[in-house]
């Protein structure tokens, strides 16, 4: 996107090859790959982050109190309790509402982290949990981070994912370099993989 002047907004329009879309405003958001971006997503959702851990609502887990992992717009809230989490999902609200963002109720998920002697059966009511007014999706494994969590405490999603990634990284090595001798090549695969 390439911005143009404009006096109450920025205003763009999209360069692709040699055509040009026609222009239109932005009043809000950060542009995709602007360089100011990762600088604005560490300062600006401290308020809520730091609301949120004043709090007190998330778990200890050992002698560590967690309730919130943030990296950039990817943020994930641990509560022990449905009441805590919908008083955390509060706070996030109350803050959507003061500074006119938005939390994407289809991008957000839930996920229930089940005691290892708990038995589950198909009967059982989950919880229901709002993000601006919209209800959010259960979901038994998520990826935050390229961490795969899932509710039964189970890593086997992330060894699955660790081994593809890993053939698929020496893959790329000896392809891209077969005619390179057997040292070098060992050599490459300790640096990239």
């Amino acid at each position: 996107m390439i911005p143009s002047k404009c006096l109450a907004q920025t205003a763009y329009h999209i360069k692709w090859d040699d055509m040009f879309s026609g222009v239109f405003g932005v009043s809000n958001g950060v542009k995709q790959g602007g360089v100011l971006g990762p600088f604005l997503f560490c300062v600006y959702p401290d308020d809520p982050l730091s609301s949120l851990s004043q709090s007190g609502l998330g778990c200890h887990i050992g002698n560590m109190y967690v309730d919130v992992l943030a990296y950039a717009d990817d943020i994930v809230l641990f509560a022990p309790t449905p009441s805590a989490i919908r008083k955390m999902l509060s706070i996030c609200d109350s803050y959507a509402a003061k500074f006119s963002i938005t939390f994407n109720a289809s991008k957000s998920k839930c996920i229930l982290f089940w005691p290892r002697n708990c038995v589950r059966t198909i009967f059982q009511i989950l919880p229901v949990f709002h993000i601006g007014g919209r209800a959010m999706e259960f979901v038994r494994l998520y990826s935050h981070v390229g961490h795969i969590l899932s509710d039964d405490f189970d890593d086997v999603a992330n060894v699955k994912r660790g081994r593809v990634k890993l053939n698929s990284q020496i893959n790329s090595v000896l392809c891209s370099f077969h005619k390179v001798n057997f040292f070098v090549q060992m050599c490459l695969l300790t640096i990239y993989c």
